[in-house]
């Protein structure tokens, strides 16, 4: 009796963690931050050549956040800020917040 009980409680378990990874995997299939590389087509508009997501490649996402977030100024830049070369966002789909620098 004791075996059944215990069998019935480690099978009550598993059905547990198992349907509860499941339904996991379901539901978040969205990545939750992505960073978009773009260049001005000199039409007004920004072509995102490159769209990189976390769902795809975890650590190019935390490298240059890591990049972006111990940044140290250089004095010495002739920066044109009306003509960037490159246009670079932070996005977080989830938050619907959206974070871009111009580079």
């Amino acid at each position: 009796m004791k075996k059944l009980k215990k069998l019935i409680v480690i099978a009550l378990i598993l059905g547990v963690f198992t349907s509860g990874y499941i339904v996991g995997k379901a539901v978040t299939n969205n990545h939750s931050r992505e960073i978009r590389v773009g260049f001005d087509n000199h039409k007004g508009q920004i072509d995102f050549a490159k769209v990189i997501t976390d769902s795809e490649n975890q650590e190019v996402i935390d490298n240059f956040m890591m990049i972006y977030l111990n940044k140290k100024q250089n004095y010495n830049l002739k920066v044109d800020f009306d003509n960037p070369d490159v246009h670079i966002f932070i996005d977080s789909p989830k938050q619907f917040t959206t974070s871009g620098r111009v580079l």
